[in-house]
């Protein structure tokens, strides 16, 4: 049987022991944990809530709806980080339609949020005097920054759409091309599992099939490598994990979807989340789909709720603070990530390739701000907003900590 070096060298076409060394080397290092570090990121005017959505375009987020007291919605103003280093400018954009569009979305909570061609793609949430559910016909709001105004997007008469919903999850296809909505929580007080996709060039929703489990809210959602990815939730007595789920999304709403793959993993409810080699099942996390390059992708999996407040989200249940890396595999065989797993699957006395686990983030700095108000302490929060800012960074803002305050700053999460 030959030797690593030896068969790395006869496999890469090394010419010299060295060159098969130095190849060995870099296929033996490993690819989890991976890196990272915290930025901390105050406004120059007090921002806080939750129940909120985030969206980051350019380098602008834009922060929408939510509650600074529970049950009472802030206004339906659009309020815009101008992000720095370690502070975000904040101004406020006054409601009103784009001219030749009517209305403005009403304040609300529990809706979400996705970018998609430069613009904000808003649905569903509660509000009005009822605070229950939002009924607008399958509308998706649309705020564009450049007119700093809104439009909207109605199904065509007589084609299905989802129904009301709050604090359920959405994403956007990395090309900008569909909204996808999923599970939630409806206007009875029921939970859903369904999934659905407005795909923008057609004008209309697509519904694809329900995913496996409890019907669930606060589900964390990301789109990457042409799949949906789920993780979590809570189905009204259990925080939900213990799996990943993803679903293969068709370029058309014509197309068939096919059904949603399950990749179970094991948890032992003994098991603190620090100290466990996967993450606990947890709602209301934030879920982004990140790409290192040379054909390594990764979910980034960050905070929520592992034991929810008795009166909902009215109060602070029990809060993660971690942050953990699931390794996806290479998306091509024949990029330099795909071609290293394959090696190292096939030579001997190497350890096999990490995709398909977790671990948690090796976290190397934290940049705090001077007025930080939790004195730079990186905390547990749940009820907050995220967004990526870019390929391998993603932001997190507001929330609720386990004290039930309201936080009113941020963190920008980057992957080294």
């Amino acid at each position: 049987m030959m030797e690593p070096v030896a068969a790395t060298a006869a496999l890469y076409g090394a010419e010299t022991a060295a060159e098969g060394a130095v190849a060995a080397y870099f296929l033996t290092k490993p690819t989890l944990p991976l890196k990272g570090r915290l930025e901390h990121v105050e406004s120059s005017v007090p921002l806080p809530r939750s129940s909120h959505s985030l969206t980051v375009i350019g380098d602008r987020a834009y922060v929408f709806g939510g509650e600074i007291e529970p049950r009472e919605p802030v206004s339906n103003d659009v309020e815009v980080l101008i992000i720095g280093r370690n502070n975000a400018k904040a101004e406020s954009i006054t409601a009103k339609p784009v001219d030749g569009s009517e209305g403005v979305p009403a304040a609300r909570v529990g809706h979400t949020a996705s970018g998609a061609r430069n613009r904000m793609f808003v649905f569903g949430g509660r509000g009005g005097a009822e605070m229950t559910a939002l009924e607008e016909n399958g509308r998706l709001w649309v705020f564009d920054p450049k007119e700093e105004g809104w439009l909207y997007l109605d199904p065509p008469p007589g084609t299905e759409y989802p129904c009301p919903r709050s604090y359920h999850a959405s994403s956007a296809s990395d090309d900008g091309n569909v909204i996808f909505i999923h599970a939630g929580c409806a206007s009875d007080g029921s939970r859903l599992v369904d999934t659905w996709a407005f795909y923008l060039e057609e004008g209309k929703w697509a519904r694809f099939p329900d995913a496996p489990g409890p019907a669930r809210g606060g589900p964390a959602l990301t789109y990457g490598q042409d799949m949906l990815w789920r993780f979590g939730g809570f189905d009204g007595k259990t925080e939900l994990g213990g799996q990943l789920d993803y679903l293969e999304v068709p370029s058309t709403s014509n197309a068939t979807a096919s059904e949603w793959i399950s990749l179970p993993f094991d948890f032992s409810e003994t098991e603190a989340s620090t100290t466990s080699s996967i993450p606990a099942p947890r709602s209301l996390a934030a879920l982004h789909f990140v790409a290192t390059g040379q054909g390594r992708d990764y979910l980034i999996l960050a905070l929520g709720e592992g034991d929810p407040s008795k009166i909902g989200h009215a109060g602070a249940g029990k809060f993660f603070q971690d942050i953990w890396i699931y390794q996806l595999p290479a998306a091509s065989g024949y990029s330099g990530a795909g071609i290293k797993d394959m090696i190292k699957e096939k030579l001997p006395g190497l350890t096999g390739s990490t995709k398909g686990q977790w671990a948690q983030l090796d976290l190397t700095g934290v940049e705090v701000g001077a007025g930080e108000k939790q004195g730079g302490k990186w905390t547990g929060r749940g009820w907050f907003a995220s967004d990526s800012t870019g390929t391998k960074q993603f932001l997190v803002w507001g929330g609720i900590d386990e004290g039930n305050e309201r936080l009113g700053d941020g963190w920008i999460v980057v992957i080294d």
